[in-house]
Formats: C-alpha cells, structure tokens, sequence
C-alpha cells in the first residue's frame, strides 16, 4: 500500500480558484464533452486557458497540466509528491487496487524490483517462441473476412488475447476459456470507463466488479500448477520471481499483477496495431518499404535476435503510439503541497497529465498531425528533443514494465502479416473514437490481398 499517501481521503481539494479554467454544466461537468473527444477537449482547453487549468469530471475537480516539463516534474517524482495510487484510484481502483499502477513509492519499488526479471532478455526470447506460431496461425484467415466493413479492432484483438493468454498463462490459444476472459476483460473496462461508478443494480460497475472477480478466480485457479512447473509463460516466471533482497510474491500478489498486466498488454497493444495497420493502408508506400524488410529476413518465424532489423516497422509502431496514445491521460493526486507551472497546487489535489497531447505539440513535432515514422529516425530523432516529449508508456518510476514485450509483440504480428498480405482502403477510412482506447469508430472498408 502506499506510503506517503495514506492520509490521503478520496475527497478532492476545491480550492483551486486562483487557477484558470472551467468546471461544465452542472453534475456532469465536462464529462461527456471529454469523452466524445477527450483531444479536442484538451485541446480547447489548453488554447483558451494555456498549459495549466482546471476542470471537472467524473464527479472529480482536477488541475490539468500539459507540456513535456511538467510532465517530467510529476513522473519523475524524486519528492514522492504525487501518488498513482491516489491518482488511479477513481477509475480503476474498484477494478484493480493492488495493481502494479496502483502502488506508491517503496511499495511500488519493492514489486518493481520483483517483476523486473519477468521482463528479462531471456523471458522474452522464450515469449517470442510462443507469439510466433500463434499470429501464423490467425493471420491465416483474414482474406476469407473481407467484406464491406472488415473487423479490424475485433480481430487483431482476438489474436492479441490469443496470444497474451498463451504467453501469459501457458494456456492454449484455442482454449475455450478465452472467450470468458475476454468478456471480462472488456466488461472492466466498461466498468472503469462508466460516468456513474456507483455498483448499482445492471450498471457497468457491478459488472465489471464481478467481471473482476471471475478474472482472479481464473489466475488463483491456475497458479497452484505454476508454482511448481517448468513453462516458458509469464505467470510460471512470476511464481518464481525474486528481487535481488529475495523477496518473491504471494499468491493473491501474483493474481493482482496478472489481471492488471493481461489486461494491459493486449488492450494497449490492440489499438496500437489496429492504429498502424489503417496508417499503412493510407500509405501503400510505407508499406511496401516495411514489407521489403521483413522479405529481407529468411523465415516468417521472427527471431527474437532478428527484431533490430525491422527499424523501419519499429518506427512505424512508435508513430502509431505517438499520434494514437493509448493513454490519453495519467493522473497522480498531491501529497502535500507543491508548485508546477507556477502556480501553488494544495495538497490532495488531483493533476492530471496529458502525454496524448504532448505528442501534438508543434515545438515537439515537425508537422505533428501527419503520420511520419521517420521523425523517429537517426537522423531527425524528434522523439529525443525532450525526455518526456515521447511517453506513451508512462515515465519515471512508473513506466511501463510491458514496454518490451509491446514491442516485440509489435514487430513479430507487423512482420508477419507484411510477408503474408498486401492491404488498402476500399473506401473512406472512418473517424477515430478515443474512449477507451484509440480504434476506428466502425470497421474500416479494407481489403486483404494474400501475397503467398
């Protein structure tokens, strides 16, 4: 549990009039505004009320902090001022309270130190051998799925699932298992994401708290096998996980980091390939090139040691996260009281970060609407102009430990379905919708064309 923060209360601090900005309609504030299109409503904000202001929403008054500076003043934290646990807590403490997101300071970094060696060079070799036949397996049948509107979203997140579950928990991807994990994770989100977070009767909350209970039936039921086994997936890794001091989980530990990671890892990783596939239709050219690489490459098997020469998908992928943050905000609650941006900030008072935003900002990004992958190139490197000007993961003590494993998941399905398939755009690509991840509004019209 956290440390400095524990006298926090939930209840948030209103005395923020001396900062700029705008609290909405009555109850709702600028909840639903914010969830139509939370871009364009930071966006307003920023424009009408510059880098720092205040808001409501969710039921929650907030102070909203935008620009790579800020960003790592409250990421980086060396003051333990600003907890996640106290930040997170609104959205998904309900869903998710001992999760690795969900912990502060000399908790958060005894349970870091554990999962590190999950994420190791080693693990991850053993992970891309699991991925790979898994994506040959369902990328075999996309040309069979054409039509009129093609299932982008629900299928790579099917074969994401697929493959997270496998790598995850050693089970098989045609476990029957699956199709409930996956409603459940979906239903937690709905619950996390809902404007009323109240678990009344029939609402998404109460669904996605018993949502939530399944999922840690389904890991509890699974670790007694793990703990003494010797698989490659991650769950048998995190049975056997040691920090360097010895320290190891519990079981009810390794259920929490379980529900939360999966959760995490596909959904995350979903809409960032759904993303980047439409981009490469739109850009037949980028597509060619990319497909040029992976041809260069003598297996459809990817090597874990072969991934450095797929620089060019790598890029893509990043561009992907760049102009399609999966998270669209991260937010921490105050500790006591601190200054940022200039202005005197009161203890309890929720900030809330906005990295989707600063992936948009003209002083970052030449031409930062644009789908460019080689900005992220050596020789332009706009991602390195500030530390924190490219932070889809997070930053500081609390980035993402899944970052690799996205990656790599990233390149093996990209390199894949490159040497399989040539795609494009049939008709007009669809709006994007940002809540709860970024995904087109409805299937794209695209048509798969197999190579080989």
């Amino acid at each position: 549990m956290p440390t400095a923060a524990t006298a926090l209360s939930l209840r948030e601090n209103r005395n923020l009039g001396h900062i700029p900005g705008e609290y909405g309609m009555p109850i709702f504030g600028s909840t639903f505004e914010y969830l139509r299109d939370p871009h364009a409503w930071t966006d307003r904000m920023v424009r009408t009320y510059g880098p720092m202001f205040r808001s409501y929403m969710f039921f929650e008054v907030a102070v909203n902090a935008v620009g790579p500076e800020v960003t790592e003043r409250v990421l980086s934290d060396r003051e333990d001022l600003f907890s996640s646990h106290y930040g997170w807590w609104v959205t998904l403490g309900r869903f998710f309270p001992q999760g690795l997101m969900l912990r502060d300071f000399d908790d958060h970094k005894r349970h870091r130190r554990i999962m590190q060696t999950v994420f190791r060079k080693s693990a991850l070799e053993q992970y891309v051998e699991i991925i790979n036949p898994l994506l040959l397996s369902a990328l075999d049948g996309w040309e069979r799925q054409q039509g009129k509107g093609f299932p982008l979203y629900a299928s790579i997140k099917e074969t994401t699932l697929r493959t997270a579950a496998a790598v995850f928990t050693g089970l098989d991807g045609n476990d029957p298992r699956l199709a409930e994990l996956n409603r459940d994770f979906i239903r937690v989100i709905q619950g996390a994401m809902a404007v009323v977070r109240v678990p009344l009767p029939f609402t998404a909350t109460v669904r996605g708290v018993r949502a939530r209970q399944s999922l840690h039936r389904f890991f509890a039921e699974l670790i007694p096998q793990r703990r003494n086994g010797h698989g490659s997936d991650l769950l048998t890794h995190m049975c056997s996980a040691r920090s360097e001091e010895g320290d190891a989980f519990t079981d009810p530990e390794i259920v929490e980091h379980m529900a939360f990671l999966m959760m995490a890892s596909h959904d995350t990783t979903t809409s960032a390939l759904t993303n980047l596939v439409l981009e490469l239709a739109r850009h037949p050219e980028l597509q060619e090139l990319y497909r040029e690489q992976s041809a260069a490459l003598s297996s459809d098997l990817l090597d874990f040691d072969a991934m450095p020469q797929l620089r060019g998908i790598y890029d893509a992928f990043r561009e992907s996260l760049r102009l399609y943050s999966p998270v669209q905000t991260i937010p921490r609650r105050t500790t006591r009281e601190c200054e940022l941006l200039g202005y005197r900030i009161p203890a309890n008072t929720v900030v809330w970060l906005s990295p989707e935003l600063n992936h948009r900002l003209p002083k970052l990004w030449t031409d930062p609407e644009r789908f460019d992958p080689e900005r992220f190139s050596d020789a332009r490197a706009e991602h390195r102009s500030h530390r924190f000007a490219w932070a889809p993961f997070g930053g500081g003590a609390h980035t993402c430990m899944g970052l690799a494993f996205s990656e790599l998941q990233a390149k093996t399905f990209m390199h894949l379905l490159l040497r399989r398939y040539r795609w494009s755009l049939t008709g007009e690509a669809p709006r994007t919708t940002y809540i709860p991840f970024p995904r087109p509004a409805k299937d794209p019209p695209l048509s798969f064309d197999r190579i080989r």
